[in-house]
């Protein structure tokens, strides 16, 4: 389980706001911001650096990227005993979204051919109001 309290929500406009206001302003680290957003460090700097406040995560202040990755490596150490949970809760959430885009391509097709018959039809329409109006001048 994550223990970010913030881990999934959307980025809300004001946060976004406070984050460059917290990174380019007031020269906070990039673990500062992530324990008040109490969001991870990797959220940060994704964010950072989709927002165009960073051009690579190397560029970050405040992030090392070789701790980093150690940290990362200890940690998953660590938690080899939580991998079974972790799979299946990974097995599970991919099989939610594999049934989400299933309902999604249905949704679609049937848009599609909801569209295709309706637009068939008034060509049709129109064909035969055309040669209707054709026949009736002749």
């Amino acid at each position: 389980m994550n223990s970010y309290k913030r881990f999934g929500n959307r980025w809300t406009v004001n946060e976004v706001l406070s984050l460059q206001r917290e990174y380019e302003l007031l020269g906070w680290t990039i673990q500062e911001i992530a324990d008040k957003h109490e969001r991870s460090v990797k959220a940060i700097l994704f964010k950072l650096e989709t927002e165009g406040f960073i051009d690579s995560w190397k560029d970050a202040r405040g992030f090392d990227m070789e701790s980093y990755t150690a940290s990362f490596e200890t940690n998953r150490n660590d938690t080899n005993e939580d991998c079974d949970d972790t799979d299946e809760e990974l097995s599970s959430r991919v099989w939610c979204l594999e049934v989400a885009v299933n309902d999604i391509k249905d949704m679609i097709q049937q848009l599609i051919n909801t569209s295709s018959s309706s637009s068939t039809l008034s060509t049709e329409k129109k064909f035969n109001t055309r040669r209707t109006q054709v026949v009736e001048q002749h």
